[in-house]
């Protein structure tokens, strides 16, 4: 061999040995992600550091170092939850490429993964949504690949029946709202629900001495009952007041005019007696019309532009309606109507409050 070959061929050799090694030292291109392990006795030999039971809701740290490559949390569920599972920076520091991964704590273990998340969107961090029944579960953060190191911190959230520290939902007491999802104590009944809000009330469906007696100021009626429409004695929870300010323009000269709507509920099912009470402002309420209509569209005059009102008064109504029949269902929608028949004068319904007395039918 020449003698200029030799070290000539070593050299080669030698470059050759160098970049090999360089190319081992480069960190895994992104879709060769190391697979996460089982975390059983199959695992033994990568054991996860046990971080212990999820706090959901504060963030915990943690650091994917030589000597801890693999953390986890576990976490129970007592019935169905949404869980949703981030990672992100520590104290504002720089992103670590992490891979979150859940398991389900089975009869044999951990088992394999139920679910991951590589990405989220924009970021190198994870994160997860899942939803869950009950069980015992386990989170498992890695570097997406062996090269990976830095700190992060893990968020868990929890939604549902299910989460761990979830109250079971309060029992309505007799007066308070009830619905399909807010149901009444013991005892008690949600009575008057509307179709329009899913709303009742909660009330006492035990017969209450002297209910149904006759009434009057010098025979009013026992506790618990009060004196309604034909002087019959009914339960408090029968009569109901409802409350809107709306501040509504009347618009001028313009028969479709300016309504607005209350849902009655909690109350029995037909009328016994109906008040209203109403704030208006308008320089002339002679030019007024003002009608109630109840759930089921029957309408009632409330005033109809006497003349007891001149030029500079602002409307103020309070009393009863006449023209419903008693007979028709009052827990749903009821519309107070205002028309300005007449040009030049505007004004607002400012406030008004519907009161129904109402029985059994």
């Amino acid at each position: 061999m020449d003698r200029f070959a030799f070290p000539l061929l070593l050299t080669a050799v030698l470059l050759a040995g160098l970049g090999l090694q360089a190319c081992a030292a480069q960190p895994a291109a992104k879709g060769d992600e190391e697979a996460a392990p089982l975390m059983g006795a199959l695992d033994s030999f990568r054991s996860p550091t046990l971080q212990g039971e999820l706090p959901f809701g504060e963030p915990a740290p943690a650091a994917i170092r030589d000597d801890a490559r693999f953390h986890a949390w576990d976490f129970a569920l007592d019935g169905a939850a949404s869980v949703r599972l981030v990672t992100g920076p520590v104290d504002g520091g720089g992103e670590t490429d992490t891979v979150v991964y859940l398991y389900r704590e089975g009869p044999r273990g951990w088992g394999s993964t139920i679910a991951k998340n590589d990405d989220a969107p924009g970021t190198f961090f994870s994160d997860l949504a899942v939803e869950l029944e009950a069980g015992t579960y386990r989170v498992l953060v890695k570097g997406y690949s062996r090269w990976t190191r830095g700190p992060f911190e893990l968020l868990g959230l929890c939604e549902g029946a299910g989460c761990p520290g979830a109250s079971e939902p309060s029992l309505g007491a007799e007066g308070d709202d009830c619905s399909a999802e807010l149901a009444c104590a013991e005892g008690l009944r949600c009575e008057g629900v509307a179709r329009e809000s899913g709303l009742g009330k909660c009330i006492d469906p035990a017969p209450i001495a002297g209910e149904g007696a006759s009434c009057s100021e010098e025979a009013p009626c026992a506790a618990g009952l009060l004196c309604a429409g034909f002087g019959m004695c009914v339960p408090e929870w029968m009569r109901g007041s409802f409350t809107r300010a709306p501040d509504l323009a009347i618009p001028d000269a313009d028969a479709r005019g300016a309504s607005d709507e209350i849902v009655a509920y909690g109350l029995a099912t037909v009328d016994m007696g109906v008040e209203v009470e109403a704030f208006i402002r308008h320089p002339y309420p002679g030019d007024l019309l003002v009608t109630l209509s109840n759930p089921l569209g029957t309408e009632a005059t409330v005033f109809d532009g006497e003349v007891d009102y001149w030029w500079g008064e602002d409307l103020r109504l309070e009393g009863p309606v006449l023209g419903f029949s008693g007979d028709e269902d009052v827990n749903g929608v009821w519309t107070l109507k205002v028309v300005d028949r007449l040009a030049r004068d505007v004004g607002t319904l400012e406030e008004w409050t519907l009161t129904v007395t109402s029985r059994w039918d």
